[in-house]
């Protein structure tokens, strides 16, 4: 049978384990600065008390040896219960006047609060004389005085606390003052109820009243705590493998006081090992609840020698190295992450793939040739939709996860997220096929989202240099043009006037003569000289493409038969294909001609001897589509994201004008342009003119 004894050891044990856990995050170093002193003495009265209890309890009936123990045990009750309604009195008063600063002036008129403490004295004294007999018994003359003035200052401290309250704005501190006096008043009742009243209500349960006034102060602890970390009142920073001993040790405690009889009778009615019961219970417990599995888990990690600490620090020097990356190309970016992330957790490969969701891959890296492009799509969608950010295989949603990782041969894959970077990263599989742990899970995430963040800077600071490049060919351009404007005003009004009396004088000089040649001369030079200035003018002036109407194969056909002499001198070959049923181009004819004929210029001198370019003309819908196609070397990587802008050339001998007038005569009209270049298989572009409104209908 279950003895009371055994009741009131393991219910003094569970107090005293809970207040030394709360005592141990008050003084701990970070948070002492932080607490108010009253409270931590309030609350280490009430840890005095019950350790105190526990060790009188747990040791009366041991032998001459424990008498000093018990005299200390017995002491330290009455020191605890002495101390806790001079604290309570003192945090209301400090409040009262500092309100809930940690460090205010020290008074020393609160030293008058603990002036009952001295009655100690005599009490230990008398402790001394019996320190076999019971607690309760020795001090029994003291009793009814102690708990008169414990009733007092706990009803003065709470009613006072609690009409303090109102006096404070903050919320947090409104709720934590009405529960300590709600607290205060609640434990000065049921002590008095449990030691004065109920004792002579019900003689025959003076025990358990006296057990349930011993733990009263337990209440009041742990309430307390729960208002202060539920509204942050102090900022205490709080260990959770303090809580996780607590409750080990509550949980050892119960087990030997209240289950030994069970076990003992189990053993005696199945024939079998407590212990064995025990195992298989445990195991059992382990096996069905998850997160119970993962903390041990995590728990024999560690007793086995895999530590974090090397990984954390690694962490830390890559996520500062990649922050350092922001600038270099994401090619560059991904290939160092994927060659330090590898051995830092021991998989034998990763691959990454940057990719438009659903559409296309952008970019990959690492060892990519383990999934096909479908695959890894597939593989981001699933993550998608079931919102996982990382995935390991014997975690995995769907049977198709599952099936890609393990054709993979990998063991996890990674989403990775951000407003302008997605993608999936692949691990393959670790030494003996173990699964990375929690805490390794949660670091790989970690270096992931900085990975994306720092491949979002680097599409920032790209986005950023173009516009400054944007911004200066802008300067250059408006410099060209006020320059073309002063070539307009200072040099072709007196062409003008020299063309004009060089023709009056040619019609009164003698035909045939070699004045007149020579004024024909001056005439046809001035005329060479307007063109020159009207082609400078003519790179900065918009096309007026308003209510143009333009027969799109006409314009090409007069300047393919141009083109053609033009490919014939280069040793290069044209092939066109122009569609019967074209719709009118809302665009100008020398818009027209002047985009086709800097393309196949372009095309032409690309395919050189022996060379074929291609144009093919279309209709897509109510737009025109021409495609022009080269078979020459392609467009150098570095410069065909500034391919349309100006004095960009891959020509020693060009001025890099001639693609970025193209690109603005497609933008004057409304149209667009686009280049796709490769080293093998040459370069095409594909240009669509607007189709008048009427015809595209």
């Amino acid at each position: 049978m279950l003895q009371f004894e055994d009741i009131q050891l393991s219910l003094f044990g569970v107090a005293a384990i809970l207040d030394t856990a709360v005592m141990a995050v008050l003084v701990e170093r970070r948070n002492w600065p932080r607490v108010l002193l009253p409270l931590v003495l309030l609350i280490g009265g009430a840890w005095a008390y019950h350790v105190g209890a526990f060790f009188h309890v747990a040791l009366f009936s041991a032998g001459p040896w424990a008498d000093s123990l018990q005299w200390v045990s017995m002491v330290m009750m009455a020191f605890g219960l002495g101390l806790q309604p001079s604290a309570a009195l003192h945090l209301w008063l400090r409040i009262r006047r500092s309100g809930f600063e940690t460090r205010p002036p020290v008074s020393k008129r609160y030293g008058i609060l603990y002036a009952p403490l001295l009655c100690l004295a005599p009490v230990a004294a008398q402790l001394w004389l019996e320190p076999r007999g019971y607690f309760t018994q020795i001090i029994g003359p003291v009793v009814v005085p102690f708990v008169a003035w414990l009733m007092l200052a706990n009803a003065v401290a709470g009613v006072g606390a609690f009409i303090l309250a109102s006096h404070f704005s903050d919320t947090r501190e409104r709720s934590f003052l009405r529960v300590l006096g709600l607290a205060l008043v609640g434990v000065t009742w049921v002590e008095g109820f449990a030691v004065v009243v109920g004792p002579d209500l019900w003689p025959e349960q003076r025990s358990v009243l006296l057990v349930l006034g011993t733990l009263g102060p337990v209440a009041l602890t742990l309430v307390l705590v729960y208002v202060i970390v539920r509204f942050q009142l102090m900022q205490l920073v709080l260990k959770q493998s303090v809580f996780y001993a607590a409750l080990v040790s509550v949980v050892v405690l119960l087990h030997q006081a209240l289950l030994r009889d069970i076990w003992a009778n189990l053993e005696a009615a199945l024939h079998l090992d407590a212990v064995l019961l025990e195992s298989l219970l445990v195991l059992a417990l382990v096996s069905l609840v998850r997160p119970l599995r993962e903390r041990v888990s995590e728990a024999l990690r560690y007793l086995l020698g895999e530590r974090v600490g090397a990984m954390r620090v690694r962490a830390r020097e890559l996520a500062v190295q990649m922050s350092a990356m922001f600038n270099e190309p994401a090619e560059r970016v991904l290939q160092w992450f994927v060659a330090a992330v590898g051995p830092m957790f021991g998989v034998d490969y990763v691959a990454i793939w940057l990719l438009e969701p659903g559409i296309r891959i952008t970019t990959c890296s690492g060892d990519s040739s383990r999934l096909d492009n479908q695959a890894v799509l597939d593989l981001y969608a699933h993550l998608e939709d079931h919102r996982l950010v990382a995935c390991q295989r014997s975690d995995a949603p769907t049977r198709e996860v599952a099936s890609s990782l393990l054709m993979a041969g990998a063991s996890l894959s990674v989403a990775l997220r951000h407003p302008s970077v997605q993608g999936v990263m692949v691990c393959g599989a670790r030494r003996f096929h173990r699964e990375l742990s929690d805490e390794q899970m949660g670091v790989l995430v970690m270096l992931v989202e900085q990975l994306g963040i720092t491949l979002n800077n680097g599409l920032l600071q790209s986005q950023r240099s173009r516009a400054e490049r944007l911004a200066l060919q802008n300067e250059k351009l408006s410099t060209l043009g006020l320059v073309a404007s002063s070539i307009a005003h200072e040099v072709k009004n007196p062409l003008s006037s020299i063309k004009t009396i060089a023709s009056v004088m040619a019609e009164d000089a003698e035909v045939g003569s070699e004045q007149a040649r020579d004024l024909r001369l001056i005439v046809d030079e001035v005329n060479r000289l307007a063109s020159s200035v009207d082609a400078i003018l003519k790179f900065a002036r918009p096309v007026k493409g308003q209510n143009a109407h333009t027969d799109v194969a006409a314009a090409i056909e007069g300047t393919l038969r141009v083109m053609r002499h033009v490919a014939k001198q280069h040793g290069a070959k044209i092939a066109a294909e122009i569609a019967d049923d074209l719709p009118a181009a809302a665009a100008d004819e020398n818009a027209v001609r002047e985009v086709v004929f800097n393309l196949l210029a372009n095309a032409i001198r690309a395919a050189a001897v022996g060379g074929n370019v291609s144009l093919s003309v279309r209709k897509d819908g109510g737009r025109v589509v021409v495609e022009i196609h080269d078979d020459g070397p392609g467009v150098p990587p570095q410069i065909q994201d500034r391919l349309f802008e100006p004095f960009v050339t891959n020509h020693d001998d060009g001025f890099g004008l001639g693609l970025y007038v193209v690109s603005r005569r497609m933008r004057d009209v409304g149209g667009s342009i686009i280049c796709d270049s490769h080293p093998d298989r040459g370069t095409l572009f594909v240009v669509e003119f607007p189709g008048v409104d009427g015809d595209a209908q």
